[in-house]
């Protein structure tokens, strides 16, 4: 089925911009937040406002208009939250009140049925640590508005409130060429779900989020985390950003490469990792 997604997104051609960016205009730094980075010390992880001022730095050596931080990548930033190193994944019942009315999008994107013993259910389960990160990052000025990359529906959101967690998170669900599919925007700001449904219909292009402030997004440095999701498994309202190395190609098959819908590598100008 992953494939299939892949192929379905590469063939499409008019994915809008989830944050305003202009690809003969705008360029972007490449920030690694692996071990290989030796300007990342323990130090410059200690506190939201150092790693802000780490990341606000590079923008400006770079003259990029954002950073970015891609898809698979195995963080050495997790080591300052217990959130990844618990080796516990925390159970997300999903919420069956709510179904949605627009016709294009079928019944198959509500999980109507209990989900324990599928790869990644929202069950409570036992997990190692995590590291690799299953989406991709886009760190930019606080309140950078999110835009919708294609019509959808609003699936679930959620507030987490947890140190390194997604703080105010948005899923929405979409359909192209007969098959439904998720996005994943976390680390947004609690305005943004303040007034939102299950059901919603979003736009392409329409702006329904932005980046949050630290208080409202996980303790972070403004960003966003986009993230491509096959089958949400029971989650409701969350879905894992990072897995552990061992488990990688179960869950990247899952969650395939953003890159595919944000057509944004193209524009990287200098990469970040001495």
């Amino acid at each position: 089925m992953s494939m299939q997604l892949n192929q379905v997104l590469s063939n499409h051609a008019a994915f809008h911009p989830v944050v305003p960016f202009n690809p003969s205009r705008d360029q972007l730094v490449q920030l690694d937040l692996t071990a290989n980075n030796r300007g990342i010390s323990a130090e410059t992880l200690s506190n939201t406002t150092t790693f802000g001022t780490y990341i606000n730095q590079q923008l400006e050596l770079a003259g990029a208009r954002y950073g970015i931080s891609p898809y698979g990548e195995h963080r050495t930033i997790y080591d300052r939250t217990e959130l990844y190193n618990t080796g516990h994944l925390q159970a997300v019942q999903p919420n069956l009140k709510q179904g949605y009315s627009d016709s294009y999008i079928q019944t198959d994107v509500l999980v109507q049925e209990e989900r324990t013993g599928t790869f990644g259910a929202a069950n409570e389960h036992e997990s190692p640590v995590r590291r690799l990160h299953l989406g991709v990052d886009i760190w930019g000025p606080l309140h950078t508005h999110v835009m919708a990359p294609l019509d959808g529906i609003v699936h679930s959101f959620g507030f987490h409130h947890e140190p390194g967690h997604y703080g105010a998170v948005i899923i929405l669900v979409h359909r192209l060429e007969g098959m439904s599919f998720y996005t994943l925007y976390g680390h947004l700001s609690y305005g943004s779900i303040m007034n939102l449904r299950e059901g919603q219909y979003i736009e392409q292009g329409d702006v329904f989020a932005e980046f949050g402030m630290p208080r409202d997004n996980g303790g972070c440095p403004p960003h966003l985390h986009f993230q491509i999701i096959q089958d949400m498994a029971g989650w409701h309202g969350d879905y894992p950003g990072v897995c552990a190395f061992d488990e990688r190609d179960a869950w990247m098959a899952n969650s395939p490469d953003p890159e595919l819908m944000l057509n944004m590598s193209g524009s990287v100008v200098r990469s970040v990792a001495a």
